[in-house]
């Protein structure tokens, strides 16, 4: 036990009244035990005449807190600057100054741990350059220091748990689909894709520029994953859905929704004679194939509500009997929004409900430059032009995105001005794929930012 006439350094209280003890004032400081541990303070008057009770209900002997020669038991902390009393037989330094680890009866350092319990530096691996060997440094002088990096947070339990799942998911013959990040999607190049059929009767496909995400699309309506593609308008989402159905040897249906749109487009009807009048979605729901909706989040919940009972257990009623769905049934619905609600751009659109986000997979179907600039080449006899064009269309888009976010310059402006190059003057044909009548103010402003391109080709006759 340890009993010292200390000054206090911090605010506290007095284990025997629990008034404040202000810093800077004169206290008793007591500590039982056979080493560290917390101690007690007390005022002065209220410091106990003996030692705290343990707990095995004895009493240890009071030692006086000033002493000329200590008890023969008493021994002083050796740290330099600590003259404590230690009355424990086998330590050589006070609970300040002790190693706190287990038994360790070593010198501490600031942080309470002896030299051999510090913990190991990790090894430094991002020094930028060499050092010679003859010690002279290379680094240019005027070279601002490196800036550390933090370590990417650790993704060990979802490695752990990928490796579980996916041979779970590839032995009951389901492919995962890859992570595809579609801010980065449109640095990839353009490249074509060839789907082999396996059956000998079946000629292959080629698909010559794609889109970057459409190899995800292919992949996900592979395994008959019902698919939302969201996006800004004149993307090719609905395009895309066709040409998935045609590399898996699918029957393609479309369907466009609006407001006004009724369950009946859906599941159909019985007329006035009594006979049922089938659907698109009838027709794909029963027999298989890529049945696209497009404007999904334009449509009014009754029908969204039909096409989530229909996707729901894999049965559906409709007017004249209750159909199974088929193995090789899959919906691509496509809107211009998250199906979050309203947007700037699109204030009208309605929130798709949890039911229905619960059975598609959202994929954010965006802009890709680089695809626009190969399908535009493929639109024209002269290709440079073509791709002139789509540059202006690009660089105009890429302005009213700051400047005047009202202005729909997608991908459409591209391939049906491609198409008119050598019909009608550039000015002709920027006010009918693209300006289509806005303020003439606005008109001004962007051509005065961004000019027409120079794009000399012979007139054709206009048809």
């Amino acid at each position: 036990m340890i009993r010292r006439t200390i000054t206090a350094k911090y605010t506290g209280r007095c284990r025997e009244c629990g008034a404040t003890v202000t810093a800077g004032a004169q206290v008793v400081f007591i500590r039982a035990g056979e080493r560290g541990g917390r101690g007690s303070i007390y005022h002065i008057p209220c410091a106990p005449a003996g030692a705290p009770k343990q707990q095995d209900g004895t009493a240890e002997e009071f030692i006086p807190t000033s002493t000329s020669t200590p008890p023969p038991q008493a021994k002083v902390c050796t740290h330099p600057d600590c003259d404590l009393e230690i009355w424990h037989p086998d330590a050589r330094y006070c609970a300040s100054h002790v190693c706190i680890l287990g038994a360790c009866q070593r010198l501490a350092t600031g942080d309470g741990l002896c030299a051999s319990h510090q913990p190991k530096p990790e090894p430094d691996d991002t020094r930028p350059f060499d050092v010679p060997d003859d010690g002279t440094d290379v680094r240019d002088a005027d070279a601002p220091s490196p800036v550390p990096v933090p370590a990417p947070p650790s993704s060990s339990f979802l490695d752990m748990m990928a490796g579980e799942l996916i041979p779970f998911l590839r032995k009951h013959g389901f492919e995962p689909a890859p992570t595809v990040d579609p801010k980065r999607a449109e640095e990839e190049q353009v490249r074509e894709i060839l789907i082999v059929k396996r059956d000998v009767d079946l000629p292959d496909i080629r698909i010559d520029t794609p889109h970057p995400l459409f190899e995800l699309l292919l992949k996900l309506t592979s395994v008959r994953q019902h698919v939302y593609l969201w996006g800004a308008p004149g993307g090719g989402k609905s395009h895309a859905a066709h040409a998935a159905a045609t590399a898996l040897g699918l029957t393609y249906r479309y369907v466009s929704l609006s407001p006004q749109s009724m369950p009946s487009l859906l599941t159909g009807y019985m007329d006035a004679h009594g006979r049922y009048v089938r659907t698109a979605f009838r027709e794909c729901y029963e027999h298989g194939g890529i049945f696209c909706i497009d404007e999904v989040d334009n449509c009014n919940g009754a029908l969204l509500a039909s096409l989530n009972s229909a996707l729901a257990n894999g049965m559906a009623e409709f007017p004249d009997a209750q159909i199974p769905r088929h193995p090789d049934c899959v919906i691509v619905a496509t809107g211009n929004t998250p199906g979050m609600g309203g947007t700037l751009s699109f204030p009208e659109r309605r929130a798709l409900d949890l039911a229905f986000r619960d059975r598609f997979a959202f994929v954010e179907w965006i802009y890709a430059p680089k695809w626009e600039k190969a399908v535009v080449r493929t639109m024209h006899p002269s290709a440079d032009a073509a791709e002139t064009w789509c540059g202006w269309v690009l660089a105009v888009r890429k302005w009213c995105a700051k400047e005047y976010p009202a202005l729909c310059c997608s991908p459409r402006a591209s391939f049906k001005g491609a198409a008119l190059l050598g019909m009608f003057d550039l000015e002709q044909i920027a006010e009918m794929v693209l300006f289509q009548g806005i303020d003439p103010a606005v008109k001004s402003k962007v051509l005065d930012s961004i000019p027409l391109p120079a794009i000399h080709i012979r007139n054709a006759k206009a048809a």
